[in-house]
């Protein structure tokens, strides 16, 4: 079985995630999102906001390793949402979000300039923008 997943964070980067038994469907939004950077990336819900990333069609093998990565049930637990991709069409898909628990430990620690790094890489790799990154940087 295949599931549609949205990646906004350090997924996004082509370094951190091999996604070499995946399939990219293409760089997406989520609209009533916002991306929120503490210690993590987090894309809490919210009344007016954008969070940019990337939908991949992933195994059930691969989803199973993405939880671990995660931390699914501890860290980030994953919700269902729609991604409009570029060309405006919409997917139905999952993506992690923080517990409360995590949201509680993390938002207020700044993320590290590595992880940062990790972040842009993924932004300039699918084309999204930049400035949407910056904004959540100087949250």
């Amino acid at each position: 079985m295949r599931h549609a997943m949205f990646f906004y964070g350090m997924l996004l980067d082509p370094e951190q995630a091999s996604m070499s038994t995946s399939d990219l469907v293409g760089p997406a939004r989520i609209e009533g999102r916002t991306l929120a950077l503490g210690t993590y990336a987090d894309a809490p819900a919210c009344r007016e906001g954008t969070v940019h990333g990337a939908v991949w069609n992933v195994s059930d093998r691969m989803l199973e390793r993405l939880d671990d990565i995660e931390g699914e049930g501890t860290l980030y637990h994953r919700v269902r949402d729609v991604a409009i991709l570029a060309d405006g069409s919409p997917v139905q898909c999952q993506l992690y979000e923080m517990t409360s628990r995590t949201r509680e430990y993390t938002e207020d620690r700044p993320p590290t300039d590595h992880y940062v790094k990790m972040i842009r890489r993924g932004y300039e790799q699918f084309d999204l923008p930049i400035s949407a990154l910056e904004e959540a940087l100087s949250q």
